[in-house]
């Protein structure tokens, strides 16, 4: 089923896209359904042609009664067009104040006659002005005035191309592209972490010439279960997953007490016991382990130089981590007790809705936000430890890329299994 003139305008609009190049470098085109159905998700009603329509008109509407839009990103070099509303007949100047200080006053206004609108008792008038193109990279603001009138907008001007790592010199490189929660060993807890993406890293660049490795995105879930299983769901995307910390590699973990390493080992036991042989990643159930083993890290004393560090840490990352350190606290504390209530569930979804609490939670609002920082902490620190060891791996000459069919066939699931990774379902 085609797409309607209306559907395809809205489609461009909300930024849904329409077509797409498939794995297999097939065409395939979006159905109308499909495309239906994610308006809907979006608020908008296109169920019908005529409703379509309506949508597309409530939305010209909604451009025509602003002055500015709410921002532009451009590429460095480019020269776009923004669209001004004023009352039809007035005079319009426009300037962008840049970030850095200084202005470029009075835009260049383009000879572009457009019907003026009539919305309401008002007659509106559209101007278009092009953009200069040789503005410096950064956050600037676009304004605008006419006859008491003024508006303001971000204008973002990026880099055109952001260049290559110098490592790669002139050559090309391939890489291996896997889902990290997948790539478990008998050294991680039932979920790949970040000591299992290194031993792939290192060896996928030491022995295969790999030039890289590409992995799903490692942001924050929530704290407690059920987990959500997407990677690209996540809680907030300012904070890692702590699901892929290696335990061991936790400095205080050598400290542990006899009492507390055996209870870390039974914890390691019981999982690899439980989700080894499973063709499936039992996420909630990993967690569950590698959270108990994390609480008793967390009363380790730390050293002067790790608490030094960690204490910079949150002075860096401010009150966005005391927010969130605080929502995790929370969460763990009422999702079970309190599902599917309002108060818990929208309510105290997000870490800005913590000032209002309703009284009742408010005064069982745990007054130390738990081992949430250090954790998080540790989950950077350790991200950045990897980056730094895998880079210190000398890369063998790459393969061209007519040799990469090969080595994908010789990087098979015997030969990770012989290095000490284990099969895994989805």
């Amino acid at each position: 089923m085609d797409l309607h003139p209306a559907l395809r305008q809205l489609a461009d609009a909300y930024g849904i896209a329409t077509e797409f190049w498939d794995w297999q470098q097939q065409h395939v085109e979006v159905a109308a359904d499909t495309v239906v159905k994610v308006l809907a998700a979006l608020d908008v009603d296109a169920s019908s042609p005529e409703s379509a329509q309506a949508a597309v008109a409530a939305l010209e509407d909604v451009r025509w009664r602003r002055m500015l839009p709410p921002s532009l990103v451009m590429r460095e070099g480019r020269t776009p067009t923004v669209e001004v509303h004023v009352r039809h007949g007035e005079p319009v100047s426009l300037w962008i104040d840049l970030e850095t200080g200084g202005t470029r006053p009075e835009l260049q206004q383009l000879d572009i006659w457009t019907e003026p609108r009539q919305l309401g008792d008002r007659l509106v008038g559209r101007a278009s002005f092009q953009l200069p193109g040789d503005l410096p990279l950064g956050y600037h603001t676009l304004r605008a005035w006419s006859s008491g009138d003024e508006a303001s907008m971000a204008l973002i001007v990026t880099p055109a191309w952001v260049g290559l790592p110098d490592r790669m010199g002139d050559r090309r490189l391939w890489g291996i592209a896997t889902q990290l929660y997948s790539v478990r060993s008998a050294r991680s807890w039932g979920v790949g972490d970040v000591g299992d993406l290194e031993d792939l890293a290192v060896w996928g660049g030491a022995e295969l010439g790999a030039g890289f490795v590409l992995v799903n995105p490692l942001h924050a879930a929530e704290p407690a279960s059920p987990m959500e299983p997407s990677p690209y769901l996540p809680t907030t995307r300012r904070f890692q997953n702590p699901l892929y910390l290696r335990v061991e590699r936790i400095p205080e973990f050598a400290d542990l007490d006899a009492a507390a390493r055996r209870t870390v080992e039974s914890l390691r036991t019981a999982v690899h016991a439980e989700l080894d042989e499973l063709d499936r990643i039992d996420r909630d159930a990993a967690w569950d382990a590698k959270r108990r083993a994390l609480e008793l890290i967390h009363r380790v004393p730390r050293t002067a130089g790790r608490e030094i560090a960690y204490q910079a840490y949150r002075l860096r990352e401010g009150h966005g981590l005391d927010d969130y350190a605080t929502w995790c606290a929370l969460a763990e504390v009422h999702s079970k007790t309190m599902s599917g209530s309002s108060s818990w569930a929208s309510s105290q979804s997000t870490p800005s809705a913590l000032a209002c609490m309703p009284s009742d939670l408010a005064r069982r609002r745990p007054s130390d936000a738990g081992s949430t920082p250090i954790i998080q902490r540790g989950s950077s620190t350790s991200l950045r430890r990897i980056s730094l060891n895998i880079r210190s791996v000398p890369m063998l000459p790459g393969p061209t890329m007519a040799a990469v069919p090969l080595v994908r066939k010789v990087v098979d699931m015997t030969l990770l299994e012989r290095l000490g990774f284990r099969r895994s379902g989805r």
